[in-house]
């Protein structure tokens, strides 16, 4: 049962309930068929509201999706190739533009790094926006139940009234039959305006932890994949730039450059994983 359902139950027989019906004049037609209008009024413009925050929500994905772009366009396995160029004399141009490409990628990696923090504080702000909608339409439901829960006891009261006094006047057994009537009709009116409410609560609860994924993912993405595969990326360079400098390499020095290979491809993994790639 969802807190707006329980609110509901809660009220139900409550004071406030009786308290509300008290002020309705069950001979006023008028008075009937507007009660609790200014609730439902409310409600309306409260999944109003929220239907419109939803079509503004701040879209991260394109962030997260040049990240991994980045990311997997980084491959480790190239370094052999060139380590093994240079050996042969042959690599220094591979070596340049590998430096080079490495270079650019982290270039691409600071400004995809603001653009991160500045969607993770556009979506921070998302949320405690939605928060606040949550919260102001609880209350707008709040008022809503009373008026509902209202009018279905004051149909239930007039119900007993008449079935307890069946020797009232014609006129006044009619004007309280068509009272309990009216009130049955504002009951499942005011239902209806209830359901539609209920309904876009649930979709403010969904964007919310939409919302706090997200969030997550983006702390994940600022906190660790982009360190480690900036890491990753330094590496990289000042091995290339290294190797710029020798005309050879002995066995050792490929094994070594073997290791860091390895190393890098699992932090480029490790990286991958925190941003929820496979």
């Amino acid at each position: 049962m969802s807190e707006a359902e329980q609110m509901m139950e809660a009220l139900r027989g409550s004071p406030e309930v009786s308290g509300l019906l008290s002020t309705l004049d069950v001979y006023d037609t008028a008075a009937i068929a507007s009660f609790g209008a200014d609730a439902a009024q409310k409600s309306s413009e409260a999944s109003d509201r929220i239907l419109r925050e939803r079509d503004s929500q701040t879209d991260v994905m394109p962030q997260i999706h040049h990240l991994r772009q980045l990311m997997e366009a980084f491959d480790p396995s190239e370094l052999l190739k060139v380590a093994s160029a240079v050996a042969r004399l042959t690599g220094k141009a591979s070596a340049d533009r590998l430096l080079r490409q490495y270079q650019e990628l982290s270039k691409q990696l600071d400004l995809c790094l603001t653009s991160l923090r500045t969607s993770q504080e556009q979506l921070t702000h998302d949320l405690r926006r939605l928060e606040e909608l949550q919260e102001a339409a609880l209350s707008d439901y709040r008022t809503l139940a009373l008026y509902t829960l209202a009018a279905e006891q004051g149909s239930s009261e007039l119900e007993a009234y008449l079935n307890a006094n069946p020797t009232l006047p014609a006129a006044e057994k009619a004007t309280l039959s068509h009272a309990e009537e009216q009130l049955g009709r504002r009951k499942t009116d005011l239902q209806t305006s209830g359901l539609v409410m209920l309904q876009t609560l649930s979709m403010l609860t969904m964007l919310m932890e939409t919302d706090q994924r997200l969030t997550h993912q983006l702390d994940q993405a600022i906190r660790i994949s982009v360190p480690v595969f900036r890491q990753g990326l330094e590496q990289a360079s000042a091995l290339k730039r290294r190797q710029l400098t020798l005309t050879a390499m002995d066995g050792v020095s490929r094994e070594s450059c073997r290791t860091l290979v390895d190393r890098l491809t699992s932090a480029k993994q490790e990286a991958l994983l925190a941003l929820g790639g496979e």
